[in-house]
């Protein structure tokens, strides 16, 4: 399935739907890796970082794309160009002083995901992004 195909406001619900489930644990650092608190050696690949569940309900509830071990569509560290350019193309995030943020969200996300925001929390971001989704 192509990204065009896929209606973004209802991916918005399924991601914060994913973050909110408890089915996944943080990691920090990558997409997938060692769950944060935990020290798994047989499955170190069990904890993702929030947009490592986006990328897991891309390809579980959509077929786009695939993991390959900590990979996902050959991309460890943040979803590639593509999936963040869909994900977040003409939305806007607003800091504490009120000022909109257009760009590097995703990189926003991640700081935020890697300095301890449990997922709760960032779902309520998600649901404000998708608020702006017409």
């Amino acid at each position: 399935m192509n990204l065009d195909q896929i209606d973004r406001k209802e991916f918005y619900t399924k991601f914060a739907a994913a973050l909110r489930s408890g089915k996944y644990k943080r990691a920090e650092g990558a997409l997938r890796g060692e769950a944060v608190g935990q020290s798994n050696r047989a499955n170190p690949d069990e904890g993702m970082c929030c947009l490592g569940v986006a990328c897991d309900v891309l390809n579980k509830e959509y077929g786009y794309g695939g993991w390959k071990g900590s990979s996902f569509n050959g991309q460890t560290g943040m979803p590639t160009t593509t999936i963040q350019k869909w994900m977040f193309s003409g939305l806007k995030l607003t800091n504490k002083n009120g000022t909109h943020i257009e760009d590097g969200i995703a990189e926003i996300l991640a700081e935020r995901n890697d300095s301890g925001r449990n997922f709760a929390k960032t779902a309520i971001v998600i649901d404000n992004l998708a608020k702006q989704i017409v």
